[in-house]
């Protein structure tokens, strides 16, 4: 699949939508966002310090009426025993996290998972508390890609993110000085998946060919 050959590596160096409720749900990655170097307090860190980040967005298991919801996290690009991606990485695939290697996170392209749900700590917005092991799988036609700030030809899924996602994206330094304007998004980008092709190459996962 082309879009799992693309890289988006963090190492040790480092719309409408339906709102959960609090709880445990069967989940799918559909879209990974490279936000290049963005103020770090605009992802929701409190550290103000610019810096490589990057969105997992999850799409949940269909309901009994057929609704999916979807919820993200932001992440730094580290592989950091710190970073919340390490911690992430560890309890979803149960493993430990190798830190002389680089991880593309690219590869959690279409990926089952585990979310555990809750509450910020204002009570107004949802947030994913932990990723855990799938426990199932299951089939969706959400629409899934890969949204790279530092590839020319995604710009033209800049206007399928969420107006909150694209705020963030315009705080970056990246944003500003690359190609990757909405201007030019009459150029296609075969690469991005179909939602078919996402669960076919979702049927076998091994952490350990995500690493370079």
């Amino acid at each position: 699949m082309k879009n799992l050959e693309r890289q988006l590596l963090a190492t040790n160096e480092g719309g409408d939508f339906t709102p959960l409720e609090p709880g445990v749900y069967s989940a799918k990655v559909s879209k990974i966002i490279n936000y290049g170097v963005i103020p770090r307090a605009s992802a929701g860190f409190p550290d103000i310090k610019p810096g490589p980040c990057f969105r997992v967005e999850f799409v949940t298991k269909p309901d009994k009426e057929g609704v999916s919801a979807y919820i993200g996290k932001d992440y730094l690009l580290s592989t950091n025993p710190k970073a919340a991606l390490t911690k992430d990485l560890t309890t979803w695939f149960e493993q430990e996290i190798p830190e002389d290697k680089a991880f593309n996170v690219f590869k959690l392209m279409g990926l089952f998972a585990k979310l555990q749900v809750g509450m910020t700590s204002t009570g107004r917005n949802n947030k994913i508390v932990s990723i855990l092991k799938p426990t199932e799988e299951f089939e969706t036609d959400a629409e899934s890609f890969i949204f790279d700030v530092t590839e020319p030809k995604d710009a033209e899924l800049f206007d399928k993110l969420p107006e909150f996602i694209q705020d963030t994206i315009k705080t970056g330094d990246t944003w500003k000085l690359n190609a990757a304007q909405p201007e030019t998004k009459e150029v296609v980008n075969p690469a991005n998946p179909t939602a078919e092709e996402v669960n076919e190459a979702a049927k076998e996962v091994d952490i350990k060919n995500m690493f370079n």
